[in-house]
């Protein structure tokens, strides 16, 4: 059995066209996913916009954009899950639109392991809001392995004496 066979049979299955997938097999690296965000107090709206880059490798020096699935949820600034979505990136850069989003959310991205991607660009504070909030066992799992891996190695920046930036609630003694 070859990748195609099982991509036609899960075709067959699901009533739709996955070729588009199969592109992840003809070129090699991990995509980045890079997160940028807006919100509008006025109306209401947010903005998440969502950037895919894969590096170079040997003899692929230009990577095109992958099909990439992205299994998300909106935290409100008290935990609660506002919103719960399939987005599926399909361009170098996409932007998607929440509307009546009453405070500006928290998102949870890559929910259940969705896509085999890296995620850049998510700050401490953040991790540790979603490590302690969200709903999504493998989003709670990874925040807390980038929160402790990033107080770790704050840590021993500042030669094992705890007084690097942010603070670790006990994590590390």
């Amino acid at each position: 059995v070859t990748i195609e066979d099982f991509v036609a049979a899960m075709q067959d299955a699901a009533g739709t066209t996955l070729a588009p997938f199969l592109s992840w097999y003809s070129q090699a690296g991990t995509p980045e996913l890079t997160p940028s965000e807006h919100y509008d107090p006025a109306t209401q709206r947010y903005t998440l916009t969502l950037r895919q880059h894969t590096r170079t490798t040997p003899g692929q020096p230009n990577k095109q954009p992958l099909p990439i699935p992205v299994a998300m949820g909106l935290l409100a600034p008290d935990g609660q899950e506002i919103a719960a979505r399939l987005l599926l990136l399909t361009e170098p850069e996409q932007s998607f639109t929440f509307d009546n989003i009453a405070a500006p959310p928290t998102p949870s991205l890559l929910r259940g392991f969705s896509a085999p991607v890296k995620l850049l660009g998510i700050d401490r504070t953040r991790l540790r809001f979603l490590a302690a909030h969200d709903t999504d066992p493998f989003v709670r799992w990874d925040s807390l392995q980038s929160y402790a891996t990033s107080l770790m190695l704050d840590r021993i920046a500042h030669g094992g004496t705890g007084t690097g930036t942010g603070t670790d609630d006990g994590l590390l003694e």
